[in-house]
């Protein structure tokens, strides 16, 4: 009786090492997945972030062009402003030569 209580035992505890054994491959596989998320959660963190930079920059892009584009209407503005100038000048320039011609 002892000799087959024994072996019952064996047997008992071969089952459980085998599903211990099971378990833990079950359990290594489990960590290697998350170990495999985390890493795919690090990239899109990273992604995140390279995300967020070039959006700022996008946004001071936007903000120069309209700060530039700005400046463009006055400087055109200006330019206008000094032909009418210019013109009003060469016809003052025009009549003065006019009206010394006839002084002469």
């Amino acid at each position: 009786a002892g000799v087959a209580t024994a072996s019952a035992i064996s047997a008992d505890s071969s089952a459980e090492i085998a599903s211990l054994k099971r378990r833990m491959a079950e359990l290594e596989e489990e960590l290697a997945e998350a170990k495999g998320r985390l890493d795919s959660n690090k990239g899109v963190d990273a992604l995140q972030q390279q995300v967020t930079a070039l959006t700022r920059d996008v946004k001071c892009l936007v903000e120069t062009g309209r700060e530039l584009g700005e400046e463009g209407r006055k400087q055109r503005e200006e330019l206008r402003q000094a032909e009418l100038v210019k013109r009003e000048l060469a016809d003052k320039v025009q009549m003065l030569e006019a009206e010394l011609t006839r002084l002469r």
